[in-house]
Protein backbone atom coordinates (compact mmCIF):
# COMPACT_ATOMS: atom_id res chain seq x y z
CA UNK A 1 0.00 0.00 0.00
CA UNK A 2 1.28 3.32 -0.60
CA UNK A 3 0.91 6.29 1.90
CA UNK A 4 -0.55 9.93 0.86
CA UNK A 5 0.28 13.17 2.78
CA UNK A 6 -3.12 15.07 3.29
CA UNK A 7 -4.56 18.26 5.03
CA UNK A 8 -6.35 16.71 8.08
CA UNK A 9 -9.39 19.05 7.49
CA UNK A 10 -10.56 18.82 11.10
CA UNK A 11 -7.80 20.24 12.95
CA UNK A 12 -7.44 23.39 10.35
CA UNK A 13 -11.10 23.84 11.25
CA UNK A 14 -11.04 23.61 14.43
CA UNK A 15 -7.44 26.15 15.01
CA UNK A 16 -9.11 28.27 12.72
CA UNK A 17 -12.08 28.14 14.91
CA UNK A 18 -10.39 28.55 18.41
CA UNK A 19 -8.57 31.59 16.63
CA UNK A 20 -11.99 33.32 15.88
CA UNK A 21 -11.14 33.46 12.09
CA UNK A 22 -13.63 33.10 9.26
CA UNK A 23 -13.14 30.71 6.16
CA UNK A 24 -12.53 34.40 4.36
CA UNK A 25 -10.24 35.44 7.00
CA UNK A 26 -8.07 32.36 6.07
CA UNK A 27 -8.25 32.93 2.69
CA UNK A 28 -7.13 36.55 2.79
CA UNK A 29 -3.98 35.36 4.69
CA UNK A 30 -3.27 33.04 2.47
CA UNK A 31 -3.98 34.72 -0.46
CA UNK A 32 -6.57 32.55 -1.73
CA UNK A 33 -10.57 32.47 -1.98
CA UNK A 34 -12.36 31.67 0.55
CA UNK A 35 -13.98 28.78 -1.86
CA UNK A 36 -11.14 27.48 -1.75
CA UNK A 37 -10.39 27.26 2.45
CA UNK A 38 -14.12 25.84 2.25
CA UNK A 39 -13.34 23.09 -0.01
CA UNK A 40 -9.97 22.30 2.13
CA UNK A 41 -12.36 22.11 5.27
CA UNK A 42 -14.60 19.76 3.17
CA UNK A 43 -11.98 17.49 1.68
CA UNK A 44 -13.48 18.46 -2.05
CA UNK A 45 -9.86 19.10 -2.67
CA UNK A 46 -6.23 18.86 -0.78
CA UNK A 47 -4.31 21.55 -0.64
CA UNK A 48 -0.26 21.87 -1.75
CA UNK A 49 2.45 21.47 0.65
CA UNK A 50 3.15 25.52 -0.26
CA UNK A 51 -0.22 26.16 0.45
CA UNK A 52 -0.73 23.67 3.81
CA UNK A 53 2.60 26.02 4.85
CA UNK A 54 0.41 28.96 4.41
CA UNK A 55 -2.33 27.74 6.38
CA UNK A 56 -0.46 27.04 9.00
CA UNK A 57 1.50 30.47 9.28
CA UNK A 58 -2.10 31.77 9.18
CA UNK A 59 -3.01 29.22 12.26
CA UNK A 60 -0.06 29.98 13.88
CA UNK A 61 1.24 26.28 14.23
CA UNK A 62 3.31 24.24 12.38
CA UNK A 63 3.17 22.50 8.96
CA UNK A 64 3.12 19.20 10.08
CA UNK A 65 0.55 19.84 12.50
CA UNK A 66 -1.91 20.09 9.85
CA UNK A 67 -1.26 17.14 7.63
CA UNK A 68 -1.75 13.15 8.41
CA UNK A 69 -0.79 10.08 6.31
CA UNK A 70 -3.51 8.67 4.13
CA UNK A 71 -3.38 4.84 2.83
CA UNK A 72 -4.21 4.62 -0.50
Amino acid sequence: MKTKIVLNRELMCEKRENLLMTQEDVASKVKTTNTRVCQWETGARNPSFKSIKKIAKALKCKPEELIKRQEV
